[in-house]
């Protein structure tokens, strides 16, 4: 299994095979997780939601949003 230098496309893959993964200029981290509770709505949240989120090299945690350069980069690769 390839992992690093990965494309977006590769680093998605992995995520839906339950790993993290991470781009090269990153300290935080990406994963895919359902959560409830996300937003205090009791009609949105009665349902778990699988989504993908960013760990920051704080310790946060955040729905992940993907820019351009990140789905065109070639740097990602697999957190061990």
């Amino acid at each position: 299994m390839k992992t690093d230098n990965l494309s977006f496309g590769e680093a998605l893959e992995l995520l839906e095979a339950g790993h993290k993964v991470t781009r090269a200029v990153w300290s935080g981290y990406w994963i895919i997780a359902q959560l409830t509770n996300v937003t205090g709505d009791p009609a949105y949240d009665d349902k778990p939601h699988k989504m993908i989120y960013a760990y920051t090299k704080y310790g946060d945690i955040a729905p992940a949003t993907p820019y351009q350069s990140d789905m065109l980069a070639k740097d990602w690769k697999l957190v061990n």
